[in-house]
């Protein structure tokens, strides 16, 4: 599980980077018609709605790379960062929709398989946190009854 960890990872970072290049193309193309100056290009609605959503893949992208780099360094928070990010990524045909698939498979299909540090739960067992983080212990809360 860990290699597929580390390969999600990294294709995180990959398609982040695209999206880093597709954005910063928009915003340049504008740049360069004159919208973010008092040029002739008029500001039309078309315009404010491609600087919007270059801005907003800006800041997707830039937590894909911060995500996916600490996902590759099995940071508890990062998988569930990862898993936010393959959910929008679904929207972006082609690419984003099987980088999005994949990431919904590697971390739903098997729960037990998860790497976080914590243990799975045990049949009537509750999860109980240690003074640190990420230690997690098992109590078991099994019902017996008492011998005569």
């Amino acid at each position: 599980m860990r290699k597929e960890i580390i390969l999600l990872g990294s294709l995180h970072i990959a398609l982040s980077i695209l999206y880093i290049v597709v954005s910063a193309s928009a915003l340049a193309v504008l740049f360069s018609k004159g919208f973010f100056t008092d040029g002739i290009a008029a500001r039309t609605s078309e315009h404010v709605i491609t600087v919007v959503l270059s801005v907003f893949l800006l800041l997707v992208s830039v937590c894909g790379i911060i995500a996916g780099a600490a996902s590759m360094h099995d940071k508890n928070w990062a998988h569930m960062v990862v898993l936010i990010l393959g959910c929008l990524d679904l929207i972006c045909i082609p690419v984003g929709t099987m980088l999005g698939i994949y990431t919904i498979y590697i971390f739903m299909h098997d729960r037990e398989q998860l790497p976080l540090n914590a243990e799975p739960l045990a049949e009537g067992g509750e999860l109980h946190q240690d003074a640190s983080i990420s230690n997690f212990t098992v109590v078991d809360r099994t019902l017996s009854a008492p011998a005569l």
